[in-house]
């Protein structure tokens, strides 16, 4: 993964190792734990993974590789069409959205099902996949790039400040927390450029 990481210029990276522990949710159901920015670039890497190593060929996990490949992809484009279009999204991108938010959900939906019917605990259905189609299907095409007004830049800001206001005197926590925000943003400013 470092090395994916490195090749691809990835901006929000994994803090630690990935381990088995790591994806280890409630009674075993896989979830992995990280910040919202590096599990959204974690989308590609998902990819890579599934086009460069595969699984075993047999009728049943052939289907299972061809939708967990769907999905993935339809992720990346999802995540693609947002960094490409502008605040208000484009007619075609509109009519896109909305396709693929039915898409992911039915795709994701049949692989639930399947691993259901295998006995294992892959692909969880949650709500958090009809919030996904509900964004897709109803408020991109009406609100506009979900990019511009999600809350993960909000709630990175957060935890920060609190690691920042940790490190600084009491009597001058606001001074203090704002002039280091101002600095790593102004860091942060310095990097973006670099990469343009």
């Amino acid at each position: 993964m470092k090395e994916w990481y490195s090749k691809n210029k990835v901006s929000s990276k994994m803090k630690g190792d990935l381990t088995k522990e790591r994806l280890r949710g409630n009674k075993l159901w896989p979830k992995l734990k990280a910040q919202a920015a590096a599990t959204r670039h974690l989308a590609a890497y998902a990819l890579y993974l599934i086009i460069e190593f595969g699984t075993p060929n047999d009728d049943e996990w052939g289907e299972h590789d061809t939708l967990a490949l769907a999905v993935v992809q339809l992720l990346n484009r999802f995540y693609e069409m947002l960094k490409s279009e502008s605040m208000f999204l484009g007619v075609s991108a509109r009519a896109e959205i909305i396709e693929l938010g039915m898409m992911l959900a039915s795709l994701y939906a049949r692989l639930a099902a399947m691993s259901f019917a295998w006995g294992i605990k892959l692909w969880k259905m949650q709500p958090k996949l009809h919030l996904f189609q509900h964004l897709c299907e109803d408020q991109a095409p009406l609100q506009g790039n979900p990019r511009y007004w999600w809350t993960y830049g909000d709630e990175d800001l957060v935890g920060i400040l609190i690691g920042i206001a940790e490190g600084v005197h009491p009597s001058t926590i606001a001074v203090s927390v704002l002039f280091k925000w101002a600095v790593c943003v102004f860091d942060q400013v310095l990097v973006d450029i670099a990469e343009a």
